[in-house]
């Protein structure tokens, strides 16, 4: 048996073998992450319809898609900000955010002035579209798509890039 080859690029590695490779379209799994859309925020919630936070945002529409998702449940509301990044990791690639495209993660601090001082990756949305991230954010009560304006572009921290999905 031959040991698998994993997906890298840039110098960074993955735990996403190299045949899954950018299998899943862009617009795929945006139409998945939009399914999400209405879906009230329960922390730790992952049933689309009836309860999800940024997590299961990121982890159901991907799951739908047969995709390899490093997913934890184990969280605080208000994260020490190492779990996320280092799940994404293991599937993804950092990018500019200025070069995220529809269907790349989009990550943030929490809204706690000690997370935004430290630039803590602790919230997730899906890059919907050129203007525009899909979020499960408690102020609004709900999974939501909101524009991407020039708050929400200050307050990113981190993109990625996942490497089932195509360039």
């Amino acid at each position: 048996m031959t040991e698998p080859v994993f997906a890298t690029l840039d110098g960074f590695a993955s735990e996403v073998p190299l045949e899954r490779f950018g299998r899943i379209r862009r617009l795929d799994l945006v139409a998945e992450a939009r399914k999400m859309l209405g879906t009230p925020f329960v922390h730790r919630g992952r049933l689309a319809g009836v309860g999800s936070d940024c997590v299961g945002v990121a982890a159901l529409p991907m799951l739908a898609l047969g995709m390899i998702v490093p997913d934890v449940a184990d969280y605080d509301r208000y994260s020490a900000g190492t779990a996320l990044p280092t799940q994404l990791r293991k599937i993804a690639w950092p990018i500019p955010i200025d070069a995220a495209k529809p269907g790349d993660a989009i990550v943030f601090p929490h809204l706690s002035i000690r997370s935004r001082a430290e630039r803590r990756e602790e919230h997730f949305a899906w890059k919907v579209s050129f203007g525009r991230i899909l979020q499960a954010w408690d102020a609004s009560k709900g999974v939501v798509e909101t524009e991407f304006d020039a708050r929400w572009r200050r307050r990113a921290v981190a993109a990625y890039h996942l490497a089932e999905v195509e360039p």
